[in-house]
């Protein structure tokens, strides 16, 4: 577990930091998923400039993780329904996770599920009674994050991963309404 880690929204700033993130785990983590020469030609600053366009919409739910110096570990959006899914099957419910990202050398310390589980928080709070989430079926150590945490496979899709045919899960979780305080 990473112990003085602050989750917040994510600012305009935090684009490139969230670019080179995402950047890193697409190529660590669809290893063998995503053809190698597809995976070198990622670039961080399209990646950061798409972030850029996200923030600024407003009613965008990405939060960032950091540690105490300020550097950021993590990020996770939720919702965001836009052209960037439009080819999803449920590209319109507000209450997906959108992207889950840790840097590589933060995996496997706790960060990830602390960010799913604020964001399942954040759709209780945003009145949401379940949480989506679409992985690469053939990424078999997501579809074990999310199995872990309590998500159920509720069905697949074919649909694009990196401009490539690919297969989805769809991973519901059910989760439990806020209760008032007396």
């Amino acid at each position: 577990m990473i112990d003085g880690v602050l989750l917040r929204r994510a600012e305009s700033e935090d684009a490139w930091p969230m670019g080179v993130i995402e950047t890193a785990c697409w190529r660590v983590g669809y290893a063998g998923v995503l053809p190698q020469p597809v995976l070198e030609a990622l670039d961080e600053t399209v990646r950061a400039d798409r972030w850029q366009r996200i923030l600024r919409r407003a009613g965008s739910e990405a939060w960032v993780a950091q540690n105490l110096e300020g550097r950021v570990l993590g990020f996770t959006a939720l919702g965001l329904p836009s052209e960037e899914w439009e080819d999803e099957p449920d590209a319109q419910d507000e209450h997906r996770v959108r992207s889950l990202f840790v840097a590589p050398p933060f995996w496997r310390l706790g960060l990830g599920t602390r960010l799913l589980k604020w964001a399942e928080e954040q759709t209780v709070v945003l009145g949401g009674q379940h949480i989506l989430a679409r992985v690469p079926r053939d990424a078999a150590w997501v579809r074990k994050f999310y199995e872990r945490a309590g998500y159920t496979d509720t069905g697949g899709s074919a649909g694009r991963l990196a401009g490539h045919s690919a297969t989805f899960a769809t991973y519901e979780k059910l989760l439990e309404p806020v209760t008032p305080s007396p």
